[in-house]
């Protein structure tokens, strides 16, 4: 992957818990990591043949290789929010991971 292929900058987040001003556990998102990415819309076919493997994924993120990426977290995009859906290291070389996600409406 080149570097210059990697052009948006896009948040991982993590959810967490707080406490609110009456002491009360709430559920919070936090960054865990600021990074580049290529970001990919899957056309129809692209789609479909995901789907099959996930429920539903409409992008994919490609970022250099990040070994604490779970399904459990969100990617944060110019104010739009991706649920990751399946997480990748393709033929384990530990140099990029791919996203598979779903926008959330």
């Amino acid at each position: 992957m080149r570097a210059s292929e990697l052009r948006r900058q896009i948040v991982i987040q993590q959810a967490s818990r707080a406490k609110d001003a009456y002491g009360s556990d709430v559920s919070t998102w936090t960054a865990l990591a600021t990074v580049y990415a290529k970001i990919e819309p899957l056309t129809g076919r692209e789609f479909f043949a995901a789907n099959e493997i996930v429920e539903k994924v409409s992008h994919r993120f490609i970022i250099r290789y990040l070994s604490t990426v779970t399904t459990q977290m969100r990617v944060s995009y110019d104010s739009r929010i991706f649920n990751i859906t399946s997480v990748v290291d393709p033929e384990e070389k530990n140099k990029v991971t791919v996203l598979l996600a779903e926008e959330t409406s």
